[in-house]
């Protein structure tokens, strides 16, 4: 098996198909280490739908680190998958990095566009 990391906007720019005329939602990705939650809004901010992938077995002692980084991704891809079904223009992420060492900061991360 071969992992291959991208920039999401490179992999976006190739692979997603083009919009004619978008639904203005947007989506939030929330990532832990036992599961990804997802959150679609629209512009007025009302929740249109939200959704739950869990990988609890990952944070289990022993469990092998390339299956659990496998298993991460799988579910984002899922998730992907899922939000481009629902119509979603734009996804965010947070940044973890900030989130980690921001001193209690909260960040958001780049708003990648359709």
């Amino acid at each position: 098996m071969i992992y291959l990391q991208i920039p999401l906007w490179l992999y976006l720019k190739y692979f997603s198909s083009p919009k004619l005329n978008g639904y203005g939602l947007f989506a939030g990705f929330d990532l832990n280490s036992d599961r990804l939650n997802v959150v679609v809004v629209n512009k007025e901010g009302e929740i249109i739908t939200f959704k739950t992938w869990w990988y609890s077995e990952v944070v289990s002692h022993g469990f092998p680190k390339g299956k659990a980084k496998a298993l991460r991704f799988n579910a984002l891809s899922q998730a992907l998958n899922f939000l481009s079904r629902v119509g979603v223009d734009y996804v965010i992420f947070e940044d973890l990095f900030l989130v980690k060492g921001g001193g209690g900061s909260l960040g958001v991360g780049v708003v990648i566009g359709r």
